[in-house]
């Protein structure tokens, strides 16, 4: 009798023990933090950032708004926030030194240089989106520019302009219309 209830028990702790055990590990997939200057979230505890990075990124961005998220990995950190009401993100190295950001805007918002020698250079086209790189001693721009029968991917740096990408637009003026074709399976049985 003693053994059949021993036997039932731990049958019924070996049950429940995944229950016990694996619960005690979950982690949240983000972290969020509100403070007076907004909400800053992150797939780590705040504590595990580098105070370094966070220096450089509160420095660097002055105005960077609310809502920053931080992504820790072992190449380092990802910060992606909003400043001036354009998407940006920042990359430090593992010990917290700055190595580049990108920054995302519309063509009307590139500055007056690299948009008025794209637009005397590429006169039938209309700049859509450009991405600024910069690594704080220079600055790329990648530019998507479209026109009725183009897309055209351009890569701007030291006032050298070259072409890096070119897609058929199938006369539309926004972005590029993919055809499928239908896809026929064959079976050999």
């Amino acid at each position: 009798m003693k053994t059949r209830v021993l036997l039932r028990n731990g049958c019924f702790a070996l049950l429940l023990l995944p229950y016990f055990s694996f619960g005690q590990y979950d982690k949240p997939a983000v972290y969020t933090y509100a403070d007076p200057a907004g909400t800053i979230a992150s797939n780590v505890p705040l504590n595990q950032i580098s105070t370094r990075a966070w220096r450089h990124f509160h420095r660097l961005f002055p105005a960077a708004g609310a809502g920053e998220y931080w992504f820790a990995s072992g190449e380092g950190y990802q910060v992606s926030f909003v400043q001036h009401g354009c998407r940006y993100q920042a990359w430090f190295d593992p010990r917290g030194g700055y190595r580049y950001s990108l920054h995302y805007y519309t063509g009307r918002d590139m500055p007056g240089d690299p948009g008025n020698t794209i637009a005397r250079d590429f006169p039938d086209f209309k700049i859509d989106v450009v991405t600024e790189i910069t690594d704080g001693e220079k600055t790329i721009y990648l530019v998507k520019m479209v026109n009725a029968s183009a897309i055209r991917t351009l890569s701007v740096c030291d006032g050298k302009i070259e072409v890096i990408d070119e897609l058929t637009n199938g006369g539309q003026t926004g972005s590029p219309t993919v055809a499928i074709s239908p896809i026929s399976i064959r079976s050999d049985r």
